[in-house]
């Protein structure tokens, strides 16, 4: 997946996306085609992850109650951690298992 600026309004995956909402993140051979053609712009040229960065998924901002609920919810095991640390280790290692 890439992510490319359009120069002009274009169909992609169904509906007309603009310009002026932004980069948009395509298939990596439409990425080229649409470049190649000059109907976009290369985007950052760092290629986007499905998965989420771990400093952007949130974690270090719930409080250990709500950690606690999370573990549960994802069924996380914890071996023993009672830190917030150590299980937002065993969440993220668990995730990545997944």
């Amino acid at each position: 997946m890439k992510t490319i600026s359009l120069r002009q309004p274009l169909p992609i995956g169904g509906p007309v996306h603009h310009p002026s909402e932004g980069p948009v993140t395509v298939e990596d051979a439409l990425a080229e085609h649409l470049v190649s053609s000059g109907l976009a712009d290369e985007g950052d040229g760092e290629e986007d992850d499905e998965e989420f960065d771990e400093e952007d998924d949130g974690l270090e901002d719930l409080t250990v109650a709500d950690l606690g609920i999370l573990v549960t919810k994802e069924g996380v095991p914890l071996h023993g951690a009672t830190k917030k640390d150590d299980i937002i280790k065993a969440i993220r290692a668990h995730r990545a298992a997944e």
